[in-house]
């Protein structure tokens, strides 16, 4: 309550809002979140897209280099993992879970950024998602 907050904050203890707000930024679920979201911005930016087109930008690979023997290299691998914390299943990127986990969290918001259904237009039955700053 505000009274209990504002006798901690006058006595000179720390305030019981700032170490709640600190929690939350350590639970490994907003971790999780958080690290999907900006992965997310920075490979796919504010476009809407499907599950399978994520999975995609996520799983997406170029020729490989003598450096690396030839072996087709993961070009998105950062966003690959976060998504594979929220929505692994034996190595692979669920569409199932990426979906119901999408469905859970959005409108959250995390480091000024969220991920929203796009409702706008039609998409043929198939949901768009997208991340976007708050």
């Amino acid at each position: 309550s505000r009274t209990v907050r504002d006798a901690l904050i006058w006595l000179g203890e720390s305030d019981p809002c700032e170490t709640m707000a600190r929690a939350r930024l350590q639970d490994p679920k907003t971790q999780a979140l958080a690290e999907v979201l900006a992965q997310w911005h920075a490979v796919i930016g504010e476009n809407s897209v499907s599950v399978k087109r994520v999975i995609e930008y996520a799983t997406q690979t170029s020729g490989g280099s003598a450096y690396d023997m030839g072996l087709p290299v993961m070009v998105n691998a950062d966003f690959r993992e976060a998504l594979l914390v929220v929505a692994g299943d034996r190595g692979a990127i669920s569409s199932l879970r990426l979906g119901k986990w999408l469905a859970r969290t959005k409108n959250r918001i995390v480091a000024g950024l969220r991920i929203e259904q796009d409702m706008t237009g039609d998409h043929g039955g198939v949901a768009r998602w997208k991340v976007v700053q708050s």
